[in-house]
């Protein structure tokens, strides 16, 4: 192993977290700003004389999913009816819209080679968090570790594994030594989370969170009538 591939895996293992914690920012605000952007784009409609209601998008536009993942979907008229549209994605200007790329066959193969590596490091944590090896513990204790396990089995399942490798920090197991092979995978899904992240910022759930006055949320409101319905108000 050279130094490099070390230091470069402590960067990658550095910048992965900070996506990671970017998107979930940008997701909670996007999140608490959806009833209040439902609830003003209603009053607008209502004191404009325009029927929320009756309306249908003029095309399939990408709106992000509501949980994990950086794929889109398309928004259909059901979405319409169970007031979701604070999660279309507003157009981008100049640039078309980013998806994740898909995985290329050699990514596929090393993707499960990663799989194997950190179901190995899940299960030398879950000795020291699974609920039958922790009987000993007070409840307190117990509790935490549970939640842990839960946190680990999760973080396993979204291939997370930079999680794993703090959990493994706390409980002084070692790490997989395969450097290279990690820092390539986390700078793939470093790419990825950039992509989501762009994606959630241009939601009108989430730039209607970040609307200071009345006179910017009105416009917002303005622009996405504008894009899916095609209503200029």
């Amino acid at each position: 192993m050279f130094v490099s591939d070390l230091v470069k895996w402590k960067r990658a293992l550095n910048e992965i977290k900070y996506k990671h914690e970017e998107l979930e920012l940008v997701k909670e605000l996007a999140t608490g700003s959806a009833s209040e952007f439902q609830l003003f784009l209603e009053e607008y409609c209502k004191n404009n004389g325009i029927n929320l209601n009756s309306l249908t998008p003029i095309q399939k536009l990408n709106k992000t999913k509501p949980k994990q993942g950086s794929e889109n979907k398309q928004i259909s008229e059901d979405d319409t009816a169970n007031k979701n549209l604070g999660m279309v994605i507003a157009p981008q200007l100049g640039n078309k819209q980013q998806n994740a790329q898909p995985l290329e066959e050699h990514e596929t193969k090393e993707k499960d080679e990663m799989k194997v590596i950190f179901t190995k490091l899940f299960r030398k944590l879950a000795l020291n968090l699974h609920p039958d090896r922790i009987q000993g513990l007070s409840e307190q204790e117990r509790r935490e570790r549970i939640d842990l396990f839960k946190k680990a089995k999760l973080a396993l399942d979204n291939e997370d594994y930079f999680l794993l490798i703090e959990m493994s920090d706390r409980f002084k197991i070692r790490n997989p030594k395969n450097y290279k092979q990690q820092t390539k995978w986390m700078k793939k899904k470093i790419k990825n989370l950039t992509v989501e992240i762009s994606n959630e910022k241009r939601t009108y759930n989430f730039m209607f969170g970040n609307c200071d006055t009345i006179e910017e949320r009105e416009r917002l409101i303005k622009n996405f009538l504008l894009q899916l319905f095609n209503i200029r108000s």
